[in-house]
């Protein structure tokens, strides 16, 4: 029963965004997924303001998550706070160790700059990041374990949270939900 919740949720988030452009879902490409050890990043601190969703923290490594299009989301294992504001006296805030990040490969430098982050070779965030993406990729923008491309100006975070446990965060232009998988319920929701 749980298993069919979840799909429905994450079914419904990829249907309002694929009737909002009017495109069958069933024509939507998808991508297999790479993370490679070979591709992580430091960072010193990490600052994503993109939508209504904030991210900080220090000393943070990343394993971005590619496909053939460019990268489409990152796996961020750190020590964090998130703020997500949908709308004037709703905010959604707390502390995070770990996080899995979708995103469209045309906003990624304009949500985390890879680029900036020092490259090394950690085979060991590069495991951990599989294991996240494990139990939380099939949660927004996939089919099956392959990866749908959000739509431009989209954002999904699923959260490791302190506070709440295991919550997915995920809204663009005009949808946005937030989800609790460790109480199974919906916290927020806007159609």
């Amino acid at each position: 029963m749980l298993k069919r919740s979840l799909f429905a949720i994450a079914i419904a988030i990829f249907a309002a965004a694929a009737k909002a452009d009017d495109t069958p879902t069933s024509t939507i490409p998808s991508y297999p997924i790479t993370l490679s050890a070979s591709e992580v990043r430091e960072f010193p601190a990490i600052a994503i303001d993109f939508g209504n969703l904030k991210v900080a923290g220090d000393s943070f490594t990343v394993v971005p998550i590619s496909t053939e299009l460019g990268v489409t989301g990152a796996v961020l294992i750190g020590n964090g706070t998130y703020t997500y504001a949908p709308e004037a006296g709703k905010t959604f805030a707390g502390r995070f160790h770990t996080a899995m990040l979708r995103f469209n490969t045309k906003d990624a430098d304009s949500i985390l700059k890879l680029d900036s982050g020092k490259k090394v070779v950690d085979k060991g965030a590069s495991e951990l990041a599989q294991l996240v993406v494990a139990g939380a990729f099939g949660h927004c923008y996939h089919r099956g374990k392959d990866a749908l491309i959000p739509p431009e100006h989209a954002i999904a975070a699923d959260l490791y949270s302190q506070e709440l446990g295991n919550i997915l965060i995920s809204a663009d232009d005009k949808i946005a939900l937030v989800h609790n998988f460790t109480t199974r319920a919906t916290l927020y929701e806007k159609k």
